[in-house]
């Protein structure tokens, strides 16, 4: 056994090395592509930072450009007319535009320049009831409002300026007259006119306000024939009568007193006022056949107005907890936008 032990082990030897010879005339299995190199920790922070911040701008930016297309906001006068076709009327400087001093002329000639083409739009003789509308909030109507009655009054015209805006009534809070005054509510209820009357002390200013105590009931207080009846025939009293409607695209009260007037008005901001909802409220208004004689376009920078690019004459929102404020709270009103200054208390007639 020990001999044939030892005469296979050599055969086994040689069988081996041939193998080991052959195995290493093969082709190597695995190869080096490169040498390995080190980087240090402080390289690959940085370079990962400059990943991540070049990552940032670009969805930063891609963000941007997305918001940019979906913002629908009017940022310039001319897109009203180029884009929506509404004429303008014209347009209310912005007060952080032009120098404190200067501010009081510049709007006095935005509202003379605004009265100027109603009386080139209107076609009316004699007194005109002209409604003061906008299609969402905080598009500036009622400062608008005050503001042109104001102006009317002061180039010798009689004017009434009735705030219909019974959901938000904010004209007595914009004049800083008593909270409590309803004279709008009171004269559709039948009172006589003298009696609901309130007038600015040496002025052809004449106030019908009004409270919140028919917010709840105020489409049929105004949709109520007697109340048609009775805004007409306030023609005989005056010259020129300002209607504050609420806005077109909250309820359809400006709808009903739009079909009472014989003009109406819509008021947008720049900057706030969407395209769409300007286009909607103007398309509301022209369903019911109301005589829309153009937009006015307030917070315009000076050198933005009206004057400065000779235009020519050519939503939904509703009220809700948060545009609404009852009792004596008021939303803060930037007085300089007022032609009209702190008024003494108004007298009864």
């Amino acid at each position: 056994g020990n001999r044939c032990k030892d005469e296979c082990l050599p055969e086994e030897t040689n069988r081996r090395i041939d193998e080991l010879l052959i195995e290493s005339k093969r082709p190597a299995r695995i190869s080096i592509a490169d040498s390995a190199f080190s980087v240090s920790a402080s390289g690959k922070r940085k370079k990962m930072a400059a990943a991540v911040g070049m990552g940032g701008l670009a969805l930063g930016a891609f963000a941007a450009f997305l918001l940019h297309k979906a913002d629908r906001r009017i940022t310039n006068p001319q897109e009203v007319v180029k884009r929506i076709q509404v004429k303008i009327l014209g347009t209310t400087t912005d007060p952080n535009s032009v120098k404190k001093a200067l501010l009081p002329q510049q709007l006095s000639d935005d509202y003379q320049t605004i009265r100027a083409n109603l009386g080139l739009l209107s076609n009316q003789s004699g007194t005109s009831i002209i409604l003061v509308s906008s299609p969402g909030v905080k598009d500036g109507k009622t400062t608008f409002s005050v503001n042109l009655a104001t102006s009317f009054a002061n180039s010798g015209k009689k004017t009434l300026l009735i705030d219909a805006d019974l959901r938000k009534p904010d004209v007595s809070g914009a004049l800083n007259l008593p909270p409590a005054l309803r004279g709008f509510q009171d004269y559709l209820f039948g009172k006589n006119l003298e009696s609901c009357l309130y007038r600015y002390k040496e002025s052809n200013l004449y106030i019908l306000a009004s409270d919140f105590r028919n917010s709840a009931d105020a489409l049929d207080l105004l949709a109520h024939p007697q109340a048609a009846e009775r805004i007409r025939k306030l023609k005989e009293s005056f010259d020129t009568i300002i209607i504050d409607s609420p806005p077109v695209l909250a309820f359809a009260d400006s709808l009903v007193l739009a079909r009472m007037a014989d003009a109406v008005i819509l008021t947008t901001f720049l900057g706030h006022t969407s395209q769409t909802d300007i286009q909607e409220a103007f398309n509301r208004l022209c369903q019911i056949g109301a005589n829309i004689l153009g937009t006015v376009v307030n917070n315009v920078k000076v050198e933005h107005g009206y004057r400065s690019y000779g235009y020519g004459y050519g939503y939904g929102y509703a009220y809700g907890s948060k545009g609404v404020e009852k009792g004596p709270h008021r939303r803060k009103r930037d007085a300089r936008t007022l032609l009209i200054s702190s008024p003494k208390p108004p007298e009864t007639l």
